[in-house]
């Protein structure tokens, strides 16, 4: 089933998205590489709540969530994430820094995805 807003993120992903609306958004990491020195291309986003993490991916257009502790610091986490076998961790997304210690967070990550979605994971005029 298909959300009538954002028609590439089924229902699931949204509700699962609303479960976080009252609890404070604590950090937001993205996967890095190191050779690149520039984010990783469409792998997931991790939004880190103050009682849980969110892992956000785009399949080819198509979007998926789960929860569930994240070790950021480990790097062979950040490798099971992406096709990448070196070179590559768990990084702070500084774009993020306005939304930090917000809640209701989820307006903000619906947006993002909305520009995910049409190719621009870009937090640029994403009103904070």
């Amino acid at each position: 089933m298909s959300n009538e807003v954002l028609p590439f993120i089924n229902n699931e992903v949204v509700e699962l998205l609303e479960e976080f609306d009252d609890d404070y958004l604590a950090d937001v990491f993205r996967i890095w590489d190191y050779d690149a020195q520039d984010w990783c291309g469409n792998y997931p986003i991790l939004f880190r709540f103050e009682k849980n993490d969110l892992i956000l991916r785009n399949n080819a257009g198509e979007f998926s969530a789960r929860t569930g502790s994240i070790d950021t610091i480990d790097s062979t986490g950040a490798m099971r994430e992406t096709s990448e076998k070196k070179g590559v961790c768990w990084r702070r997304d500084s774009a993020w820094s306005g939304a930090i210690g917000m809640t209701s967070a989820t307006h903000l990550i619906l947006e993002y995805v909305a520009r995910w979605g049409c190719g621009v994971p870009s937090m640029d005029n994403v009103a904070l």
